[in-house]
């Protein structure tokens, strides 16, 4: 199985005159303010832990984490069912981690930033609860949150054709 992990912005753009300009870092610094040597690493590390049948070879296990979430939302909400597309042999997991507002701490971002108002919490959906107050900056937030969900998601499985994978 290969596994793939893919970071990105929900939030809308700091400015639209940097994404005309190409300039990503400006337009969404949420994207490059952590060490994603560092993430990428930890992510191999955990994913080489795993042992998975091999009917699923030539499968692909996508995890999406999306930076942003919705207005007030503290936390991290993994959907554990995902997407699974048999005939291109891929599961999709997303994984949003919430982002506070500039009013809530220093380090947090533009109320006008946000996306969507309003998170989708379900039976499905694993939630885990964040304190903003803990982290000094947006960076030291990013890089602990985003290790706290691969290994939350991978410590509880994911199912893909009744086989669970997991560490």
């Amino acid at each position: 199985m290969k596994f793939k992990l893919i970071i990105t912005s929900e939030l809308f753009p700091v400015d639209e005159k940097y994404i005309v300009q190409s300039q990503n870092n400006m337009a969404y610094p949420e994207e490059y303010c952590y060490n994603k040597n560092n993430i990428q690493n930890y992510f191999n590390e955990i994913v080489n832990k795993i042992k998975t049948n091999e009917l699923f070879d030539d499968w692909e296990l996508e995890i999406r984490i999306n930076i942003g979430g919705s207005l007030n939302d503290n936390c991290i909400s993994i959907y554990k069912k995902g997407i699974t597309y048999t005939k291109d042999k891929c599961k999709y997991v997303p994984i949003c981690i919430s982002l506070p507002c500039i009013n809530e701490i220093n380090w947090g971002v533009d109320k006008k930033r946000f996306v969507k108002k309003n998170s989708i919490k379900n039976d499905l959906t694993k939630i885990i609860l964040v304190d903003y107050s803990k982290y000094t900056n947006m960076s030291e937030y990013l890089e602990d949150n985003i290790k706290k969900s691969i290994m939350e998601l991978f410590k509880d499985g994911i199912t893909l054709k009744k086989y669970r994978i997991k560490i």
